[in-house]
């Protein structure tokens, strides 16, 4: 079985939410469910739709929670609830490890016999479902040489129980490190993310709408094109020039925040103050790098 590569798909920012979880112990993992799903859509598709017989065929995971899940491939009108899949897998990269996947997207080669499964190579039309712990996810049909019937399936394992949803134990945040600094000095914020999708910090003058255009930014990917999901982690990011579309470096005097537009909303900073004399009480804005990773998730 040809491994995984993990890839990091864009996700789209999702509407501002501000929930307050002040509930009976007993709804938590429903709300926790409900907010998962809020964050994060589990998707499956194929590189292409059409393969020659032999081919490895390419499948796409978007997994929105760590638990073990599966996937695989059934002739086009069988129900993937009740028939057999000719061809399978767990998430976790084989037939074996039945084990928890970490969320994000991932990449699975699907080139030889799985055991339970049809036989290999398979020509006729198909569908990839996933079957995740939010349920059953159907993708795109994809044909498999000039076939019309699709080949008949052989016993393959049941689907496992539903599992329950691990609890979240990331939260967002954003902080800058000095309360004041001297005009034309570096502004230094640190940022937790969550890797669940596309996210941006701005510096704003205090108080200011979250819909209001930032004074200097930045994708919590590094720059102002790469406009993809940032691993989850922490890191420490240097707003130290002027960015395209803002405003002109240095900031004037004045007071303000940093905001970190995020999946789950936007967060802000404490205020803080531009000025031509801080005292002892300003950042260095010096020596520290741009940007550095200060945690991440092992891989």
């Amino acid at each position: 079985m040809r491994s995984f590569v993990p890839i990091v798909l864009s996700l789209i920012l999702g509407t501002a939410l501000s929930h307050e979880l002040v509930t009976p112990l007993e709804k938590d993992e429903q709300q926790d469910h409900q907010l998962r799903r809020q964050l994060c859509s589990s998707t499956v598709s194929t590189s292409k739709t059409t393969y020659a017989v032999g081919e490895d065929i390419l499948v796409t995971l978007n997994i929105c929670q760590s638990n073990v899940e599966w996937f695989g491939i059934w002739p086009v009108g069988a129900n993937p609830a009740t028939s057999p899949a000719v061809n399978w897998q767990y998430t976790c990269g084989g037939q074996s490890c039945a084990s928890a996947q970490s969320v994000g997207a991932f990449i699975f080669g699907m080139n030889a016999q799985t055991e339970g499964a049809g036989g290999w190579p398979l020509s006729g039309t198909f569908q990839v479902y996933y079957h995740s712990g939010f349920g059953t996810v159907g993708g795109a049909q994809f044909s498999i040489g000039s076939a019309s019937s699709p080949v008949a399936p052989a016993p393959a394992p049941v689907a496992p129980p539903a599992p329950t949803p691990a609890t979240t134990t990331c939260s967002p945040s954003i902080q800058v490190d000095a309360s004041c600094y001297n005009s034309g000095s570096q502004i230094t914020a640190t940022f937790v993310t969550c890797g669940a999708g596309v996210e941006w910090l701005g510096v704003y003058s205090a108080g200011a709408a979250a819909t209001s255009p930032a004074l200097n930014w930045q994708y919590a990917c590094v720059g102002q094109s790469c406009a993809r999901a940032q691993s989850a982690g922490a890191y420490r990011y240097g707003f130290d020039s002027a960015t395209t579309g803002a405003s002109s470096w240095p900031l004037s005097s004045g007071t303000y925040q940093v905001y970190f537009h995020t999946s789950a909303g936007t967060l802000t900073s404490s205020t803080f103050t531009v000025s031509s004399n801080c005292g002892t009480t300003t950042g260095s804005g010096t020596s520290a790098p741009n940007f550095r990773a200060l945690w991440a998730p092992e891989e």
